[in-house]
């Protein structure tokens, strides 16, 4: 996997406005993700999908085994009618 991205700034740019080098960093990884094929990007990135109408979590909730903390929160996802998407680094 070979990713790189890059950004040329002058010095006069990083003086005088609100672009640091974190804003910079922050740019080029932006950048590189959106570039990188989704096969590379998961094995930076655990990507998670909680649809709380697929019949996986409709048995979660139906399941008095299933701590009431997690089929509230699979609850209050139905009731308001949304699919979590949720990202962590692996890194």
């Amino acid at each position: 996997m070979l990713n790189i991205s890059k950004i040329e700034v002058t010095p006069e740019l990083l003086k005088n406005s609100f672009i640091n080098e974190e804003y910079i960093f922050r740019e080029l990884a932006r950048a590189m993700v959106a570039k990188m094929p989704i096969k590379d990007l998961v094995k930076l990135i655990k990507f998670k999908i909680t649809n709380p109408n697929s019949d996986e979590i409709k048995d979660k909730i139906n399941n008095y085994k299933t701590p009431d903390f997690e089929r509230e929160f699979y609850r209050s996802l139905q009731h308001k009618q949304v699919i979590l998407f949720e990202a962590e680094v692996l890194v």
